[in-house]
């Protein structure tokens, strides 16, 4: 279980004209840089690669695409837990997938 969440937009008007979609999103949740998938975020930050993303509707529903960190702030608690926050940007359609 990770402590991320994610909320993607999509609207009408990012359709482009070859008919790509285009799609934003924001990622939270608490720093463990010994977690795989924050690594990976590390990763696409210090080296400008891409991130594989998934936004899981229910169980068994979700959607999934390339994107790229747009931005990323980090903010230590009072207790020393540190928490972040994270803008993405897609770079692929957003593809409907049932697990």
């Amino acid at each position: 279980h990770r402590d991320l969440h994610s909320f993607p937009t999509r609207r009408s008007s990012d359709l482009n004209t070859n008919g790509s979609v285009g799609w934003s999103g924001s990622v939270s949740g608490f720093c463990d840089l010994t977690d795989t998938g924050q690594i990976a975020v590390e990763s696409s930050l210090t080296e400008g690669t891409s991130l594989d993303v998934y936004f899981f509707l229910n169980g068994t529903n979700y959607r999934y695409g390339k994107s790229f960190i747009t931005g990323v702030s980090t903010e230590d608690t009072h207790n020393g837990v540190v928490t972040f926050s994270a803008d993405i940007t897609g770079t692929s359609e957003l593809y409907k997938k049932s697990a």
